[in-house]
């Protein structure tokens, strides 16, 4: 099979071993191909330099829920988001560098999602129905309605407006090196339902 690889050069494979959060970093905030336009937009816009550093979600709140399938548009645009409007005065609109910005993010996410949901890449956690160490199923990746929790190295879904945890303490591993011996964690791509029978792990 042929490895996604990155305009760096860089392949899904070098994100062996490493917890969700610090493939995201690598992988996706902290590419060569984004360097440019991150290390530009904090020139302008120094108070974002946790999103790059740390992995925090941009927006007017403290976090680092990360949507998988959102546009480049509508992440440019929780970059200037706000909590309260003047009424009358016009919406804030993002940056050339923040539309930069957001569009190089979206491709990198495109790409991690890719080689996950085609199962060059292989994504291990704890399942939280269970408490076991499971493989993540390739199908899961395309659901519209997860996050990644970078922070914490979870992937959740939004269940009323709401993350929840499905699976926790999540690392990355290489197909050829998947252990067949954990079993997948393979649950309905298209039906939340199956999600009221968790323990809920929620983030504020």
């Amino acid at each position: 099979m042929e490895h996604v690889v990155s305009a760096s050069g860089k392949a899904l494979d070098n994100l062996r071993g490493l917890m969700l959060r610090d493939a995201f970093l690598r992988y996706v905030l902290q590419d060569e191909s984004i360097a440019e336009v991150s290390a530009r937009l904090l020139e302008a816009r120094p108070q974002y330099s946790s999103i790059f550093r740390e992995g925090q979600a941009p927006g007017p709140t403290v976090n680092f829920l990360w949507p998988l399938h959102r546009s480049e548009n509508e992440l440019a645009a929780v970059f200037v988001h706000r909590l309260l409007f003047v009424l009358g005065e016009p919406l804030p609109q993002p940056t050339e560098l923040e539309r930069v910005a957001a569009k190089s993010i979206v491709e990198r996410i495109d790409q991690l999602v890719s080689g996950l949901s085609c199962g060059e890449l292989v994504a291990i956690g704890t399942f939280a129905t269970t408490g076991a160490e499971v493989n993540v199923s390739a199908a899961q990746w395309r659901r519209k309605d997860l996050v990644l929790d970078v922070q914490n190295s979870n992937i959740c879904e939004m269940l009323n407006n709401r993350p929840v945890n499905i699976w926790s303490g999540v690392w990355l591993e290489t197909a050829d090196r998947r252990d067949f011996s954990t079993p997948l964690a393979s649950l309905p791509t298209d039906d939340n339902r199956y999600s009221k029978s968790l323990t809920h792990n929620e983030f504020v």
